[in-house]
């Protein structure tokens, strides 16, 4: 299982880092472009969403515990979807999706040239405050709760972040309220003015 586990972080992180797709292209291959990562297959490595690697509350119920923390049911990985998607943010993360022992597709952003330690703890402080919001009454009638994701960092410079369906990035709900102004969006503009 940690040789499996291991060879599949190296190919992760080639896949995270590579920079040599071209600036324009969307989409690419990943059977072509990292074939030994599209080789991984059948691993004995759980699929890392948030629900598999998030520690079950004890408060649930006493069958909960008999169980332990962790989902005994978490899909594992069973292989890849061949189109990896290239985001068009300045480091250009990769949208990859592993297909699941279950049947299931799982969505990940392949996220280069950043530490995503300080994103992990703060998904961890999110988990924690969503805990504190369930032990209120009045919090759980009206559902509060705080959206987490999972982020797996495969080293100090990338790392895998979950995806998060129907969510928009601010930057694109920050563009979407300067062009109603028919204002210019550029880096340089956001600058200058604040």
């Amino acid at each position: 299982v940690l040789k499996s586990a291991s060879r599949l972080i190296d190919q992760l992180r080639k896949c995270c880092n590579d920079s040599s797709i071209d600036r324009h292209e969307k989409r690419c291959s990943m059977r072509a472009r990292w074939p030994t990562l599209y080789n991984c297959t059948r691993m004995p490595v759980v699929v890392p969403v948030y629900a598999n690697v998030t520690v079950t509350d004890q408060a649930v119920g006493a069958a909960r515990e008999l169980e332990g923390p962790f989902a005994p049911d978490a899909p594992t990985m069973d292989g890849w979807e061949d189109v990896v998607e290239v985001m068009s943010s300045m480091c250009r993360p990769k949208k990859v999706t592993v297909k699941g022992s279950d049947a299931g597709r799982y969505t990940f952003l392949a996220k280069p040239k950043d530490d995503l330690r300080k994103d992990a703890r703060m998904m961890e402080f999110m988990t924690t405050v969503n805990r504190l919001l369930r032990k209120s009454i009045n919090c759980r009638r009206q559902r509060l709760a705080l959206r987490c994701y999972a982020v797996t960092p495969l080293d100090e410079e990338c790392g895998l972040v979950e995806w998060v369906p129907n969510m928009l990035p601010l930057r694109d709900v920050i563009r979407k309220y300067w062009d109603s102004f028919k204002l210019p969006f550029t880096h340089s503009d956001v600058k200058l003015r604040y």
